[in-house]
């Protein structure tokens, strides 16, 4: 089956389709300089299991919106071509409904367009009406939305007493265990695992360092929310008290869905419940859930915009020393924006709130 699915016919095959609209790619025409050379490569080196994936090139796209792309070199993606048509199609395409349509001969975003026409009229049509609703979905890794750079300086600067990994963020921790420079390791792994490699996961699940709290995929409470009450749970000492010392960093809770990023910095009241300080960490910004006073020191500031962002109906007797724009005992609401983009002039800046709840936001562009 192998043999024959990565033959030197089969292998020609893939490449033909995959160098469909990138022929004047450089790196197509390179392959195709010595193209019988490279596929009966290819196949011989499946056949007598020595080949080899080759690194990954990452790049941005801009449409339809901005994204990292991940890269297999072209003789990848011909194999990878070759396992799809020849294996994993064969087996799975009976076994998927008619209007899944992405990567499917036949179909695609035209095939897909049409059948959405279809189902529209056809709805339109029996509720005699011209409005309804349709629901889009998009599911997306979160480790991608990891800043490396903070996240690197932040394990060689500080010694965590515990550290947990959410699920598809042990893609990102997989590399991070292999850098030399990193001392510390994760001592706890948590999620459905739905969104994680087998092939990387198994290399974890046995580890006799690492407690493993596996999840059902139906569950009530997202993966980081179940991390952030163990998170909570492991500061507690012996008097079942949760140590105000501690801090809790919340990594990749960001990301770019608009409803998990709310529902993450919400979670940030768990942790001021529990008495315990709790931020959440990206790239452009730093967030924290504040009530009554705070001081912000330049030495140690985040970003260069300072904002305060209503939770609570109001903020009562809010006072703002050492920043830009002063508030003196000043009420504000939700859904006003008058404490947003504030700037820190004195070295130290004063923040108080007499009554309310607010996200305290550091930022930089």
């Amino acid at each position: 089956m192998i043999e024959e699915s990565f033959s030197f016919e089969k292998l020609l095959e893939a490449h033909r389709r995959c160098r469909c609209s990138k022929q004047h790619k450089r790196e197509t025409i390179n392959f195709e300089i010595n193209l019988s050379q490279n596929l009966i490569e290819l196949s011989n080196q499946i056949k007598n299991k020595t080949y080899k994936v080759g690194t990954y090139k990452q790049f941005k796209i801009y449409e339809p919106k901005e994204r990292i792309i991940e890269a297999l070199p072209y003789k990848d993606r011909v194999v990878l071509m070759a396992l799809c048509s020849n294996i994993i199609e064969p087996k799975f395409e009976r076994r998927l409904i008619y209007d899944n349509v992405a990567c499917r001969k036949g179909k695609g975003t035209d095939f897909g367009i049409k059948r959405l026409e279809k189902f529209l009229h056809s709805y339109y049509k029996k509720f005699k009406t011209n409005q309804g609703y349709v629901l889009k979905c998009d599911v997306r890794k979160y480790f991608q939305n990891i800043d490396h750079t903070i996240l690197f300086n932040k394990l060689k600067k500080e010694k965590f007493e515990h550290m947990i990994v959410v699920d598809g963020a042990l893609a990102f921790w997989d590399k991070v265990e292999k850098n030399p420079d990193i001392t510390c390791h994760f001592d706890h792994l948590v999620g459905d695992f739905d969104t994680i490699s087998p092939e990387i996961l198994k290399n974890y699940l046995d580890r006799e360092d690492i407690e493993v709290h596996r999840f059902n995929p139906e569950k009530d409470y997202t993966d980081t929310d179940i991390a952030l009450k163990l998170a909570i749970h492991l500061t507690k000492s012996e008097t079942g008290k949760a140590d105000a010392k501690s801090e809790i960093w919340l990594l990749g809770a960001t990301g770019t869905r608009a409803d998990h990023m709310l529902a993450n910095m919400q979670l940030l009241a768990q942790t001021r419940a529990a008495g315990v300080d709790g931020v959440i960490v990206d790239k452009n910004n730093k967030i924290r859930l504040l009530e009554g006073s705070y001081t912000l020191k330049r030495e140690a500031q985040f970003g260069d915009f300072v904002s305060l962002i209503p939770v609570t109906q109001a903020l009562k007797g809010v006072t703002l020393r050492g920043f830009k724009y002063l508030l003196d005992g000043h009420t504000t609401y939700w859904g006003e924006s008058l404490c947003v983009s504030n700037e820190l002039e004195a070295e130290e800046g004063y923040i108080s709130i007499e009554e309310g709840l607010a996200f305290l936001i550091e930022s930089r562009d």
